[in-house]
């Protein structure tokens, strides 16, 4: 049973003539009268009777009016509720574990070209039951390998030591040397934490991550006390009290991605202007 047939039926029976109904639904008389005949045959009994030359339903029709005139109403007021909502300012929920500095500029597009949309910045992992994100940026050591996922930016990493540190002395540093070494992060699963346990375990020992934060200013703070040191993108090299070290074996870098759940229409447009604001960025921290 299909929607139009069930809108025919309504119409048939409110003017009580075939010819009328067909001038109002805009099709032919035979059509809506072999639509009718159909609808009959589905349901296995009639739904008119002949009154002169008009009809009117009978006993079956009564019946089946009142539960279609329902059904119809429903999907009506469905249909205007999901209108008004597409009217009505959307929400596009951001989980940002890396890459804030873009935020800025993506915000004075969105309000440029889309200004009725609401943006909620969240901070949930790659491994977060039940989440509420559309979009997500994040860091990695490698490629973005699914089709729900671009690359952004590629960014070299360079490790920063306090100017009291040994390794001070020194402006490159092979990673193994810092094997042992006290490591300040900002680990949430999708940011530069990961990237740097993966390149760690792949110079062959595992990261003495001593604390996970996630404070950026404060990792500083403290990396400038030395008590650990930290990876950052080369935009934060220059920091107060510290001394910024090429990592040369290997060559770290992070690729920032974005990543999306539900490709709606509002999140494709958000999703080509992030890539929009990527196109000339500087690198991020």
């Amino acid at each position: 049973m299909e929607y139009n047939q069930i809108r025919c039926f309504l119409k048939v029976a409110e003017l009580e003539h075939v010819s009328h109904a067909a001038a109002e639904l805009g099709i032919s008389q035979p059509n809506l009268s072999k639509t009718i005949r159909v609808l009959e045959q589905e349901l296995g009994c009639k739904l008119f009777d002949r009154d002169g030359r008009g009809i009117r339903l009978n006993d079956n029709g009564k019946i089946f009016w009142r539960h279609a005139k329902n059904s119809v109403q429903e999907l009506e007021e469905g249909v205007q509720k999901l209108q008004n909502r597409s009217r009505e300012q959307s929400e596009l929920v951001l989980s940002i574990l890396s890459g804030y500095l873009l935020l800025p500029q993506f915000f004075r597009i969105v309000q440029e070209r889309m200004p009725r949309m609401k943006i909620r910045i969240v901070r949930e992992g790659l491994g977060q039951a039940s989440p509420s994100w559309d979009l997500m940026i994040y860091s990695s050591s490698s490629m973005p390998k699914g089709e729900d996922e671009i690359l952004l930016h590629k960014e070299e990493l360079y490790l920063h030591v306090s100017k009291e540190h040994p390794l001070a002395q020194y402006d490159s540093v092979n990673l193994k040397e810092i094997a042992g070494e006290p490591i300040i992060v900002i680990n949430t699963a999708g940011t530069i934490g990961d990237v740097v346990d993966d390149y760690c375990r792949q110079a062959g020992f595992a990261p003495n991550i001593i604390m996970n934060m996630d404070n950026g200013q404060l990792t500083r703070e403290l990396v400038a006390m030395n008590l650990g040191v930290s990876f950052s993108s080369e935009l934060a090299r220059s920091m107060p009290g510290t001394k910024t070290l090429k990592i040369c074996q290997p060559t770290c870098f992070r690729y920032l991605i974005l990543k999306w759940r539900n490709p709606s229409g509002m999140v494709q447009q958000a999703v080509e202007i992030m890539g929009e604001v990527c196109g000339g960025m500087r690198p991020v921290g």
